[in-house]
């Protein structure tokens, strides 16, 4: 036996030697490696996953079930599924909007929806208006019934938040822009022509105008100016030798720097608004306070084209009432034109006749004067006149 021997041997000496200890370790531990390098499993595309543990891969013997399906899918590559839910893949595929299964009942259904009588729904569910009386107790006014989808999506689909988005929508957006700015850059070139025919005798456009046209120095969006570069400041006129600049207030003021100057030559440069459309406003907003304080909600800068419309209604109406009044009036008592009857008595006298009572008059004052004591008669008729309308 080899292992009686003196001489000195290896493990492999021992593993090749058929008759160490007759267990035979040595070359099954070998023969078992090489079987089990040959028989690694490999990754093969679409096949079963050779790695998954067993406690994952085979249900445990307390959870045995004859109709066992497939548990494990979430953790294997699937087949791709084709897209579903989205407009541009199948139009019939998502939700239809507004659209109803019918038209609607005559009279309230067992089971419908107490508020609205739809079917779809309940009342805790229901969208429309809540009623003082619903439907159940009136029977008026039923509405259809919407038409319920199941829609059957993937995962990913269910979760997509663009899922059912119709792109053709927002198409109206940007043609309702686009419509904006052709009518922008049709009122500009209106003005530039007109402009340029107010502009006599100037071939070269200013400065003002290379600086839009070229961008200027630079090539951003410019502000525009406040004032006219040319324009002289009113601190810095020749003409304005009693008056004096006062920059924490950055207004003009007298001498004696406690008057201030509104005026817009001598001045600080600013005039109030006042006239025209600043007057026909404030008329506006007055209006528009007192129809707030009758009920009437107006709001002339959120929506001044409806208040203009009841301002003007306003008015007219007004206006009609006015001229009713009036012709009333003059139809009661006469407009103080017709011609008055002449009171019997002497015919009125001619011009001369009226230059000699006024000379006499005036004689009379004279005689007055140097006799007081002189007692004067009472005038004829012919000198007591009434001039008439009809005389003149």
């Amino acid at each position: 036996m080899s292992y009686m021997n003196n001489t000195f041997q290896s493990n492999y000496d021992y593993s090749n030697d058929n008759n160490f200890m007759s267990t035979d370790i040595g070359p099954s531990m070998r023969e078992l490696k090489v079987q089990n390098r040959r028989s690694r499993p490999m990754d093969n595309p679409g096949a079963d996953n050779p790695y998954i543990p067993k406690f994952i891969s085979t249900a445990p013997w307390y959870a045995q079930d004859e109709q066992a399906v497939e548990r494990l899918a979430h953790q294997r590559l699937g087949k791709k599924e084709p897209p579903s839910g989205g407009r541009s893949s199948v139009e019939e595929s998502w939700y239809v909007r507004g659209k109803r299964a019918g038209p609607a009942a005559t009279k309230y259904r067992k089971g419908a929806c107490e508020n609205c009588g739809a079917m779809s729904h309940k009342l805790k569910d229901c969208m429309e208006r809540p009623r003082k009386r619903g439907a159940r107790w009136t029977g008026k006014d039923i509405k259809a019934d919407e038409l319920i989808q199941d829609v059957d999506v993937s995962w990913d689909a269910k979760r997509d938040r663009w899922n059912g988005f119709d792109a053709s929508d927002y198409k109206k957006v940007i043609d309702r822009y686009e419509k904006i700015d052709a009518l922008q850059k049709k009122h500009n070139t209106t003005e530039n022509q007109t402009e340029e025919i107010s502009e006599s005798g100037k071939n070269t456009p200013s400065s003002t105008k290379e600086e839009e046209s070229n961008g200027g120095t630079n090539s951003g969006v410019t502000t525009p100016s406040l004032r006219m570069r040319e324009d002289v400041v009113g601190y810095l006129r020749t003409d304005n030798k009693g008056l004096q600049y006062e920059p924490k207030s950055r207004s003009m003021r007298d001498t004696t720097g406690s008057h201030l100057l509104s005026d817009s030559i001598n001045g600080s440069g600013f005039t109030k608004a006042s006239g025209g459309d600043k007057d026909d406003f404030e008329k506006l907003q007055t209006f528009a306070w007192e129809a707030e304080k009758g009920g009437n909600h107006m709001h002339v800068v959120a929506n001044p084209t409806a208040g203009e419309m009841e301002y003007r209604k306003n008015r007219q109406s007004k206006a009609a009432n006015q001229k009713q009044i009036e012709q009333s009036i003059l139809e009661k008592y006469g407009d103080g034109t017709a011609k008055r009857k002449r009171p019997a008595g002497p015919s009125f006298p001619s011009n001369g006749s009226l230059d000699s009572i006024s000379n006499r008059q005036a004689a009379s004052k004279e005689d007055d004067a140097s006799q007081p004591g002189l007692k004067r008669e009472k005038p004829t008729s012919a000198e007591n006149v009434t001039i008439l309308e009809d005389d003149l």
